[in-house]
């Protein structure tokens, strides 16, 4: 299995949302990011997925700024 086979099914998520914002930002985004954002993606996947929609929703923001560009992505998926 491919890295990319690997993370696109760490990012199914379990809401079907959830899943198709993720799919779409790896189809379209992720071999654009640089190594370090690439490591901080896999880093974004390992929050809880009520805290990844809360974010996306704007209902709350993270502890870390790291994840914004992440977020405005999804976002923009999702709008």
């Amino acid at each position: 299995m491919s890295d990319k086979s690997r993370l696109a099914w760490r990012c199914r998520r379990g809401m079907r949302e959830m899943d198709i914002l993720f799919e779409n930002f790896v189809q379209n985004d992720y071999d654009s990011l640089s190594q370090e954002s690439k490591i901080l993606f896999d880093k974004f996947l390992n929050e809880a997925d009520v805290d990844i929609y809360s974010w996306i929703t704007g209902n709350s923001t993270p502890e870390t700024n790291d994840y914004t560009f992440f977020i405005k992505r999804l976002q923009n998926t999702h709008s």
